[in-house]
């Protein structure tokens, strides 16, 4: 999966990463990569999604990045 979103970090617990898509879609990042964790820049990322993964945080659908492009 594409999306093209804004990265986020919510003050959850121990902290969070995650991509907000320009659909407003939440995506919480299991691995978010380091070169990414700059509050509020627009990206280009390629998602992989288990629609059964669950989270403690509950802020969005868990997804792991495959590959990815800052815009």
């Amino acid at each position: 999966m594409l999306i093209i979103g804004y990265v986020h970090f919510e003050d959850i617990a121990s902290g969070l990463w995650g991509i907000i898509g320009l659909d407003d879609s939440h995506w919480e990042i299991v691995n978010f990569p380091d070169q990414l964790k700059y509050q509020g820049i627009k990206v280009q990322v390629r998602l992989k999604v288990d629609p059964n993964s669950e989270s403690i945080y509950m802020w969005g659908q868990p997804a792991w990045i495959t590959g990815f492009e800052r815009l």
